[in-house]
């Protein structure tokens, strides 16, 4: 950041739709994004002004944000803002921590899948479960009764109905 002691003279260029080299009143030549306009302004210098002095001369602009943030705060916006906007960061919090949860879970499949015997000894292990305990009750009526009912509660409390 400078210190402006005199007045210093700066040329803007504003991009202008309409203006074509032709009518450019400055001769500025256009760009790629378009012809541009020229126009120049007086820049007053502040004496007083002095870098990191955050006097009355500083220019007020950090006061001015200062004073609006204050304002904000005291008004109760960011208690309404954050009562608007829990639901969808609750949202998008819970889609990240499954995009965590699958990407771990993938990693601890590809691991073990990686150990040599392991995939078969876990599909073993999986039948013998299915043949001692999934058979005996879906081979009997109130088993299966009881599976089902099981499995339609699940259904609802999912649904909400």
């Amino acid at each position: 950041m400078r210190s402006v002691s005199q007045a210093e003279s700066v040329t803007l260029y504003l991009a202008g739709d309409g203006v074509t080299p032709a009518t450019n009143p400055a001769g500025v030549a256009s760009s790629a994004q378009g012809p541009r306009v020229a126009s120049s302004m007086q820049v007053p210098a502040l004496a007083e002004a002095h870098e990191g002095d955050g006097g009355p001369g500083a220019g007020g602009e950090w006061s001015l944000l200062v004073d609006k943030l204050v304002a904000w705060w005291s008004s109760g916006q960011p208690g309404a803002l954050w009562s608007q906007a829990r639901n969808p960061l609750l949202l998008i919090a819970g889609l990240l921590g499954l995009l965590l949860l699958t990407r771990l879970y993938a990693g601890l499949i590809a691991a073990l899948e990686g150990l040599p015997l392991l995939p078969g000894l876990l599909e073993l292990v999986a039948v013998i479960w299915l043949v001692r305990y999934g058979g005996p009750r879906l081979v009997r009526r109130d088993g299966r009764q009881q599976l089902s009912r099981a499995l339609a509660s699940r259904w609802h409390s999912f649904r909400g109905s």
